[in-house]
C-alpha cells in the first residue's frame, strides 16, 4: 500500500513513526477507534484478512498494555483499533470529566517503536508564555520602561512541534504532567534549535528545527550566550 501522509477523518499521519488521533467520547467509551484505511500501511494491517486480530502493545507513562486491531467482515473492511479496560480505565481516569457537557478532549499520539509496540501520549494544547532568556540582574523592584527586541513566534509550528516531539522534555525525559497532575496538563517548552535570533526570518520545520524542553534543561541550553548547546550535549552532561 502506498504511504500517505496528512489528515484523514479524525487522524493525522504526521510522518512514518507518528500518528495522532482527535479523541472524542466515543474513543473513551469504547477503549478504541477505527482507523482509517489510509492509516492502514502505518499499523502494518494492510494485508489483514476480514476478523482477524492483529495484536499489539501500547505504553503509557512507562506502563505496556495489551490492545489489537481487527478488521470488520462488511464490504467495507473498516478497520479498528481497541485496548482493553485496564489502559480503559486510565484514560478515564485521566480525563474524569470526559462525556459532560462542553467537555473538551485531547488529542492522543502513537509513536511507533517496532512493528506493533506504540508509546501514547496524551496532547492538551496549552500554550505557555514565550521564553525569555535573561540570566542576570541588578537591582530590582524600580518602575522602568525598557525597549527590547522580540521574535516573532508562530503558534501553529508550536503546536506541531508538540504534536511531533510530544510533552516530555528530549534531554531529561521530565514530563509535567506526570509529575504534577492536572496543573501540569499539556506543558512544556518549545526549543529553536537554530535561535530566532541568529538569522533573518525564515521557513521552520518543526520536525527537525524544533524540539521540545522543560524549563530546566531550556535554560540550561541557553546558559552561555556564547555556544547554545545542542540537545545530544545536554544529554551528556546530564548523563555525568
Amino acid at each position: 500500500m502506498e504511504k500517505k501522509y496528512g489528515s484523514f477523518d479524525s487522524w493525522e499521519i504526521v510522518n512514518d513513526s507518528i500518528i495522532i488521533k482527535t479523541t472524542d467520547l466515543s474513543l473513551f467509551k469504547h477503549n478504541g477507534s477505527g482507523i482509517p484505511k489510509q492509516s492502514k500501511w502505518f499499523w502494518n494491517v494492510d494485508k489483514i484478512l476480514p476478523e482477524n486480530k492483529i495484536p499489539l502493545t501500547l505504553i503509557f507513562n512507562r506502563k505496556k498494555y495489551g490492545a489489537y486491531i481487527e478488521v470488520d467482515k462488511t464490504k467495507f473492511q473498516r478497520a479498528r483499533l481497541f485496548w482493553y479496560s485496564d489502559l480503559g480505565s486510565i484514560f478515564r481516569k485521566t480525563y474524569p470529566f470526559y462525556g459532560r457537557e462542553n467537555s473538551s478532549y485531547p488529542l492522543m499520539r502513537f509513536r511507533k517503536l517496532n512493528s506493533n509496540i506504540y508509546e501514547i501520549s496524551l496532547i492538551d494544547m496549552v500554550y505557555d508564555t514565550d521564553f525569555i532568556v535573561n540570566f542576570e540582574s541588578q537591582k530590582e523592584g524600580k518602575i522602568i520602561k525598557s525597549q527590547s527586541i522580540r521574535y516573532e513566534r508562530d503558534p501553529h509550528l508550536r503546536s506541531q512541534a508538540i504534536k511531533i516531539h510530544g510533552l516530555s522534555c528530549m534531554a531529561c525525559g521530565f514530563n509535567f504532567f506526570e509529575t504534577y497532575g492536572e496543573l501540569g496538563k499539556g506543558f512544556i517548552h518549545v526549543h529553536h534549535i537554530n535561535p530566532l535570533s541568529s538569522s533573518k526570518e525564515h521557513f521552520v520545520n518543526p520536525e527537525i528545527d524544533l524540539t521540545v524542553l522543560c524549563p530546566n534543561c531550556h535554560s540550561m541550553v541557553h546558559r552561555n550566550k556564547n555556544h547554545i548547546l545542542t540537545v545530544e550535549e545536554l544529554r551528556m552532561l546530564i548523563k555525568k
